[in-house]
């Protein structure tokens, strides 16, 4: 259940930065593709879809550059970290 809202708040969020008042499906999956260790983000991976196509094809959807709709602020600052 943790994932499933993280999926949902990150696809808020994604809405928000994007100043769209109403988070559609294009969102939500964003919110989903973000939670990269979640069961959809494996299923996709298996299907040979990767995290960046899913995030492109977003994009060009919804008329914005893809690192819009990418990792959220806690997973970025994680990568940072660990790249120090």
């Amino acid at each position: 259940m943790p994932r499933l809202k993280q999926s949902l708040e990150h696809g808020r969020r994604i809405a928000n930065e994007l100043e769209v008042r109403l988070a559609d499906t294009e969102h939500l999956l964003a919110g989903i593709v973000s939670v990269t260790d979640s069961m959809a983000v494996e299923i996709l991976r298996r299907l040979g879809v990767s995290v960046a196509d899913v995030r492109a094809a977003l994009a060009q959807q919804l008329d914005v550059e893809p690192h819009r709709l990418g990792a959220s602020r806690r997973r970025r600052r994680r990568l940072r970290v660990v790249a120090r």
